[in-house]
């Protein structure tokens, strides 16, 4: 005990314990066989008015941490923001301001909570700017995604792709006639 080394097991020794460490490490950090998704999104933008994007988590394992980024285009869309959804209360969440058009994001709770799936989770709020396209669409897409379990395991994830739609109502167009 003098010299430090107490009752330690010297893996240099010990081939077959450097390998089973190894093989469990790499065990731990394979995702599980999990699938964490959310519903695909459809929105209709108005000018001048905050957009929400509802997220909602569907998973056949329960998830206890969500994290991602959503990229949008920062010509159309400013100012994120997030807001826990009814399905998730009692977490954390906080959000960052990467780059323009690129905000990440993460949910969170004490290890033995677990998110709600198939309601929203979270809402994501961009502010449409004053003038918006006439028509077409654009993609608000994620990535750097990624869940966990209660455990700690990391899960499988997709988050699905918002759809923007824009399309001017009568109202709207009536409106710019006269601005």
């Amino acid at each position: 005990m003098a010299n430090g080394k107490g009752n330690e097991m010297n893996l240099s020794k010990a081939p077959w314990a450097r390998l089973a460490t190894v093989a469990l490490l790499l065990a731990l950090a394979l995702p599980v066989a999990a699938n964490v998704t959310s519903k695909s999104v459809t929105i209709t933008p108005l000018a001048g008015v905050p957009m929400i994007i509802p997220i909602s988590i569907q998973s056949t394992s329960d998830v206890a941490a969500v994290v991602g980024q959503i990229n949008y285009d920062p010509a159309t869309f400013s100012n994120p923001r997030l807001f826990l959804g009814p399905a998730s209360a009692y977490f954390t969440t906080m959000g960052n301001l990467i780059a323009p058009g690129q905000y990440r994001f993460i949910l969170f709770s004490e290890p033995t909570s677990i998110i709600l799936t198939h309601m929203t989770n979270l809402q994501v709020i961009l502010d449409a700017n004053p003038v918006l396209p006439k028509s077409g669409s654009q993609t608000i897409s994620y990535t750097f995604q990624s869940a966990a379990s209660p455990t700690g395991e990391s899960l499988n994830i997709n988050l699905a792709s918002v759809q923007v739609v824009f399309q001017r109502n009568t109202a709207e167009s009536e409106w710019m006639l006269y601005e």
